[in-house]
Parts: C-alpha cells; structure tokens; sequence
C-alpha cells in the first residue's frame, strides 16, 4: 500500500483501494465525482465504496 489516503475499499474483496490504483475519474450526473480503480487482490475494476 502506498501512503495515499484511501479512497474506499472494493465492494467484492474489501481491499483498501488508493489513489495509486484510479483509472478513471468523472463528474457525476449529481455533480460528485465518481472514480473507477483497478484492485489489486481481486484485479477488478470496480468503484470503491466507503
């Protein structure tokens, strides 16, 4: 693990996911910002929850 703050952990595995691991960030429809990272335990791309 790097020493970025976590994003979130994934919703399959529970790994902790960190910047390191963002692939994609956007601009939701509500205005927040949603982000697709690749987890390395489970090597899925998924959004992390919190």
């Amino acid at each position: 693990m790097t020493g970025d703050p976590p994003l979130g952990r994934c919703p399959k595995c529970g790994e902790e996911l960190s910047s390191a691991y963002v692939l994609v960030e956007y601009e939701k429809d509500d205005g927040t910002t949603g982000i697709w990272a690749e987890c390395p335990t489970c090597d899925e791309v998924v959004s992390p929850q919190e």
